[in-house]
């Protein structure tokens, strides 16, 4: 793809070459002078956008650089301490569909939630098999699981997520 710069060096070439061509009997005037607006007009507008381009970049470089803006991660969105453990509460390939699966346990879930929400990712293209489920959180932290993939500033993680390097059964 060519740059702005080439592109308003390309303008001004053309523009030389009508002036070589304008002198040839083959071509109207009203289409030569049209044509030559046109170019001039292109120019100005390449120009412009020339101008302005320093400072798209630098947006977008200060986008990128940005940090995700994580929300807090409320204790009271999983269940209690007590109840939370190193049980297994989906073994392996039960949770999916995909030919996969993680064996889950609360303290496993709680720490994927944990990851994910602090991070900004969205995980509706996870293979089942890798998700927990919902079984850790509590009612406030299903809701706002759900409203939390309703956000539109999220990183859509693949198909394998999997960001505790858990044992993938296959």
């Amino acid at each position: 793809m060519a740059t702005l710069a080439e592109l308003i060096e390309n303008v001004v070439s053309i523009k030389k070459h009508i002036d070589v061509y304008a002198a040839l009997p083959r071509l109207n005037p009203k289409q030569t002078a049209a044509l030559r607006t046109n170019l001039g007009q292109l120019g100005k507008n390449l120009a412009a956008l020339a101008a302005y381009q320093p400072p798209i970049e630098a947006t977008r470089a200060a986008q990128d650089a940005a940090p995700f803006d994580a929300p807090p991660v409320d204790p009271a969105y999983f269940v209690s301490a007590a109840d939370a453990g190193d049980d297994v509460y989906i073994a392996g390939l039960e949770g999916g569909l995909s030919g996969e699966g993680v064996d889950w346990t609360l303290n496993r879930a709680i720490g994927w939630f944990k990851y994910v929400w602090t991070n900004g990712i969205a995980y509706h293209a996870v293979a089942p098999g890798l998700l927990p489920g919902s079984h850790c959180l509590s009612a406030e932290g299903y809701k706002f699981a759900v409203d939390f993939q309703r956000r539109d500033d999220l990183t859509v993680a693949p198909h394998d997520f999997n960001p505790l390097n858990l044992q993938v059964k296959a």
